[in-house]
Parts: structure tokens; C-alpha cells; sequence
């Protein structure tokens, strides 16, 4: 009597009905009726902790977090009561104590933009011979204008807007260690009913090192590569730079007002 297998074809991006044809024949051949199940999207669950890819161009995986479909963007508000709302509005708090009236967690999910960030993170960490969980910061805040927040959301962050608000580790893209810096005014802009915006991004942060104000690129840490960010400070920094793109994964828009306002 045939064993029953159970066959899941994932992972492919074409010929996916030629696979799944091929395997029943060869099944038939043996007498085996076994049922095959098409899963053809190239996503797969992910979590940080399970050290290098062997392949950055395989099929990649996004967090475990995502919800189906996983190819298209998509802005997912969280339920207030789960555990992924209470970690992030957790890590708003936790460095300073600072606390927000908290609106809205928006998570993002744009793939595009996620296989970039996941294909530079795995480079930096096989550069650097470490796992990938040593050369990224996740929850570093960025504060911007509400209409700016979801533009970041859809096509990452543009180098053309660096400098508007300061320069002093150069013409970067800046993350706060702290929301609280984050969410002030100058950078974090009120609508006219007083709501504010920041993302909750991860950031390839790699090798650091002290950032200048005409910096334009991270210096060269060896003869052939450079640091991949800067810091404010070298051994406890608050805030990060990075000059490309695709160092950062936006994942977070959070929607606040000050605490005391209506």
C-alpha cells in the first residue's frame, strides 16, 4: 500500500504547473495518489534569528509578521490589543520613559522595498563575517510630515530631502535611538488638529563610525570598503546616518499627538 505524502511546492516564481504536473505523473507511475499543494509565492516566513542566507538572490523571506497577500504593499493597522501593537509602542518608551498619545500603528508591507533592505543586510553581514542580527538596529525613529511619512512608506527615503533639517553627521538620512527626539515639532511637523508622525524603521547600521558635516558618504573603513553608517557618538550613540537607501526598511508610520493634547 502507497505511504501518503504531503507535497507543498513554494518558492517558485515560474513553471510552477510544469513542476507540480511533472511530480503527479511520477507519483501516478508509483501508484501514489498523493495530493500536492501549490504555494508558488516566492515569500516564506521569516525570523532574524536564524542566521545568514546562504544566497542573497534565493527566494527571499519577510517577518513573520505579514499578513497574506505578501507581493503587493500593503498598510496594516494594528489591533491595539496584540502583541506586535504593545512591542512597538514598548520600544517608544523604553530607552527614555517618553510617552505618546498614541493613535494609530500602521504596519508597512512593501516587498520591493523589503528585498532591497533584506539583500543589503545579508552583504554587510557576510563583509563583516557576523549574523545578521549584529548589523541592523531595529526601532530607530525618523520624524517627518504626515503626508511625507506614507510618501517614505511607498519608495523608501529620498537622499534629495537630506540636510533640510541639519547636516551634522553629513548629508545622510538621520535616526533617533529615541522617539522622543524624534517626535519634536521641528522635525515630526503638526497637522492643523496637532497630530505628528514618525517611523519605526529598521536600519542596516553595519561598521560605524564618527559622522562629519560635509561628509556626502561614509568614509573608508579599509582600503576597499567603507563604514556602512556614522554616529553622533562612537561608543553609546543617539543618532544614526546612513547615505543609501537601501540600508533602511521603513516598518512602522506612527500616528501621535503630544500627551495632554485633545
Amino acid at each position: 500500500m502507497p505511504v501518503e505524502l504531503n507535497i507543498r511546492i513554494c518558492g517558485l516564481k515560474e513553471n510552477v504547473l510544469t513542476v507540480r504536473d511533472t511530480i503527479r505523473m511520477l507519483l501516478r507511475l508509483h501508484d501514489n495518489p498523493s495530493p500536492i499543494v501549490l504555494l508558488p509565492l516566492p515569500y516564506l516566513d521569516y525570523n532574524f534569528k536564524r542566521g545568514l542566507s546562504s544566497n542573497p538572490a534565493s527566494p527571499f523571506v519577510v517577518p513573520k509578521t505579514w499578513n497574506a497577500p505578501f507581493d503587493v504593499y500593503r498598510e496594516v493597522t494594528l489591533c491595539k490589543d496584540s502583541d506586535e501593537y504593545s512591542d512597538v509602542k514598548a520600544s517608544v518608551v523604553r530607552r527614555t520613559g517618553f510617552h505618546l498619545n498614541i493613535l494609530e500603528i500602521i504596519r508597512i508591507q512593501n516587498p520591493t522595498q523589503y528585498k532591497k533592505y533584506a539583500q543589503t543586510l545579508w552583504k554587510v553581514a557576510k563583509r563583516l563575517q557576523q549574523d545578521k542580527s549584529e548589523v541592523f538596529k531595529s526601532a530607530l525613529f525618523h520624524g517627518t510630515k504626515k503626508t511625507s511619512a506614507f510618501e517614505i512608506a511607498k519608495s523608501n527615503y529620498s537622499l534629495e530631502y537630506c540636510g533640510r533639517n541639519g547636516s551634522l553627521l553629513g548629508r545622510g538620512i538621520y535616526f533617533s535611538v529615541c522617539a522622543q527626539y524624534s517626535s519634536n515639532s521641528r522635525f515630526a511637523s503638526p497637522t492643523e488638529d496637532h497630530e505628528q508622525v514618525m517611523l519605526w524603521n529598521r536600519v542596516v547600521t553595519g561598521k560605524s563610525c564618527l559622522g562629519a558635516s560635509k561628509m556626502t558618504a561614509p568614509p573608508y573603513a579599509t582600503m576597499t570598503d567603507r563604514f556602512d553608517s556614522v554616529v553622533d557618538i562612537e561608543h553609546d550613540p543617539a543618532v544614526y546616518a546612513v547615505f543609501d537607501n537601501s540600508f533602511i526598511y521603513p516598518e512602522y508610520i506612527i500616528r501621535f499627538r503630544p500627551v495632554g493634547s485633545l
